[in-house]
């Protein structure tokens, strides 16, 4: 087999291994097993909207027929087949219009009742009979004549039922393959490699640009998210690279202009006998968002940072057991920012995180999976400030993996967390850890995800030493046709600061709207609110942001 040439057998088999491990990034999708199609309650197909005008004409045509020829209207009994008449019916059905009701009247209304059918995506069931009830709605004479007029009405509305089938006949599909694929159909470079690549622009606008209680500034920004990624298509073993950029360009508001951009590469060796080796990298250079536990000083600018990250994992994987090991090194290098003008020295905050864990995972069934998770860490500052706010710690959980279906799924595990900080100034913190995350499609166009945890995370301040994190999210995706992709989101955070009291809560609430204009733009509009509670006045704020912007895929 050539190395180019995909083996859906030996692919699937590796992304049900990583997902067993935790190492994957995403489920596999598999086929949904519906009670009903997707498309059998009304959802009209890209192929069948060219057909709706052909209908509509069509109508025109053969009503036009059918009122010169003094026929009965068919369109009435669109619920009822014509061929599933009995032929002593058929003369009832077809034969000389009988009835008090206006002959206008009656036509306008069947007319109506037809195109909400087709509008409204209904099965039109024997829609392919309508040129022989029309043709059985003449008298002889009219059909020896053959008048160009009726064979035209009869050509054209052949050409709608055979569209309208394809809209009955589209395979369901997941929530987010409806409208596009993942990464686009790209292009392939080389042997073994395709090029994925996207661009995204938008216009927003934000009520509070710097997030303060006070003194509030509104203004109107541009982003633009360039992406792209070169991806490997072995049959056995990967390689990808991949690299992104977001550009923020302010109307009024310059010192907040940005420019963010990430590059990274991660490769996977399948050695054999369920043994996979995993080394990825990646360098970015990021800002603290406004509003964020980043974002402390009043700076004129945002916050820059540079980020670096290695990590290497190793798994060995059977039908029952499986464990894998995995270590990683994270590097922060802060740059100077600037408060009324003068220079604020930001690398007190620069610092390296070093991490390595092990976990073990049992199947219990083909649905039930137990495991028990194993980490340390250690926390180092590049400046050695007195007291010192170097640290370690370790976290060990157990849990369980559910799967409903295919395609739900729910995690729970709770454990112990401890970090020790290396001067008595500062109290080590123990407490109780936690991770949950839950997907669920309750039916093939809806999905509802939720998820929440704990951790320790670095701190922007010299006072604080660390920061306790939990946060929950739970967000939700209705397919509203084949194009329409509607979504809402709610998160909550809680940062509790070690060693000070200061206590931050945020809500945000976001609601957004995509649409497909063809397979590889897309347009969508999202609203968003945000607030914050906090034990310190100042790191309280509200603020709304409103958005309209584009995606292409290549």
């Amino acid at each position: 087999m050539p190395r180019h040439q995909i083996n859906p057998s030996i692919q699937a088999k590796a992304i049900h291994a990583n997902r067993d491990s935790g190492s994957a990034k995403s489920k596999p999708l598999a086929k949904l097993r519906l009670r009903k199609p997707l498309l059998s309650r009304g959802s009209v197909s890209e192929s069948s909207e060219e057909s709706i005008l052909i209908a509509i004409l069509s109508i025109g045509v053969i009503r036009l027929i059918l009122i010169t020829e003094k026929c009965q209207s068919l369109f009435g009994w669109i619920s009822r087949p014509v061929a599933n008449f009995r032929p002593a019916e058929r003369h009832n059905v077809l034969g000389p219009m009988t009835g008090s009701a206006p002959t206008a009247l009656r036509f306008l209304i069947d007319d109506l009742k037809l195109l909400l059918f087709v509008l409204l995506g209904r099965e039109i069931r024997g829609l392919g009979t309508e040129c022989g009830s029309i043709a059985l709605g003449h008298d002889r004479a009219a059909k020896r004549s053959s008048r160009p007029i009726l064979k035209l009405a009869l050509f054209l509305l052949s050409l709608a039922p055979a569209k309208l089938a394809l809209a009955q006949q589209a395979e369901p599909v997941a929530p987010e393959k409806i409208f596009q694929s993942e990464e686009g159909q790209g292009i392939r470079v080389g042997p073994g490699f395709r090029l994925n690549a996207e661009v995204s622009a938008l216009g927003q606008y934000d009520s509070n640009v710097y997030s303060l209680p006070v003194n509030k500034r509104s203004d109107i920004v541009a982003i633009v998210t360039p992406r792209a990624a070169l991806r490997s298509d072995w049959s056995r073993h990967s390689l990808k690279f991949e690299g992104g950029a977001e550009l923020r360009r302010f109307a009024k508001i310059s010192g907040e202009n940005s420019t963010q951009y990430d590059v990274g590469t991660e490769g996977l060796l399948q050695l054999g006998y369920g043994i996979d080796l995993r080394a990825s990298g990646n360098f970015a250079h990021r800002i603290e968002q406004r509003g964020t536990s980043g974002d402390q000083f009043l700076t004129d600018e945002p916050v820059a940072y540079d980020e670096k990250r290695a990590a290497l994992s190793i798994q060995r994987l059977n039908y029952r057991f499986g464990i894998a090991l995995e270590g990683s090194v994270q590097e922060f290098d802060y740059q100077s920012a600037r408060a009324n003008g003068a220079i604020l020295d930001q690398s007190y905050r620069d610092l390296s995180i070093k991490r390595a864990g092990a976990r073990g995972l049992f199947r219990l069934s083909d649905r039930t999976r137990t495991f028990v998770e194993a980490g340390i860490n250690s926390v180092q500052y590049e400046q050695r400030l007195l007291p010192s706010r170097d640290s370690d710690g370790y976290e060990v959980l157990a849990g369980v993996n559910y799967e409903l279906s295919q395609l739900s799924s729910v995690e729970v595990a709770a454990g112990y967390l401890k970090q020790n900080f290396d001067s008595p100034a500062y109290e080590s913190f123990s407490g109780l850890s936690y991770r949950v995350r839950a997907s669920w499609l309750p039916e093939p166009s809806l999905r509802v995800t939720a998820s929440g945890q704990r951790k320790v995370e670095r701190s922007p301040r010299l006072d604080a030493p660390a920061i306790i994190r939990s946060d929950f999210s739970l967000s939700a995706e209705k397919a509203l046709g084949t194009r329409i992709l509607a979504e809402a989101r709610v998160a909550y955070v809680d940062e509790k600061y070690r060693n000070i009291i200061e206590d931050d809560q945020r809500y945000e609430a976001h609601l957004g709207m995509r649409y497909r204009v063809t397979d590889r733009v897309g347009a969508f509009v999202t609203a968003g609110y945000r607030h914050q509670n906090s034990s310190n006045p100042d790191r309280e704020y509200s603020g709304f942001s409103l958005a309209v912007g584009t995606r292409v895929l290549l």
